[in-house]
């Protein structure tokens, strides 16, 4: 399974002809993707980007611009993406593995 990637000529174009919230939020992505210079951060792979939340969101605000906080979101390729939310899934419905 994978997710599907950030079209960053399309939010290039989002970050200029949209307005409000999306333009605050496009302008939001695309400002940490550069910051990670493109690339995921935890393989390196630049193919297949998403804006992870270091922070987990729940609800109503997830895809909010106030939810993209610059220091609280990172790029990662999707495979990183979802390994991560797994992992995260797992501890949060206390599914921690222990070895005997």
């Amino acid at each position: 399974m994978k997710l599907p990637g950030i079209d960053i000529e399309k939010l290039k174009i989002s970050a200029v002809t949209k307005r409000g919230t999306e333009r605050k939020l496009a302008r939001r992505r695309l400002a940490i993707l550069e910051r990670d210079g493109f690339k995921c951060v935890t393989c390196g792979k630049s193919e297949n980007l998403t804006i992870s939340h270091t922070v987990p969101i729940y609800g109503k605000k997830r895809n909010h611009a106030s939810s993209f906080k610059f220091d609280e979101c990172i790029t990662q390729c999707s495979e990183c993406h979802l390994k991560e939310e797994y992992n995260r899934t797992n501890l949060r419905l206390g599914h921690v593995f222990r070895w005997t």
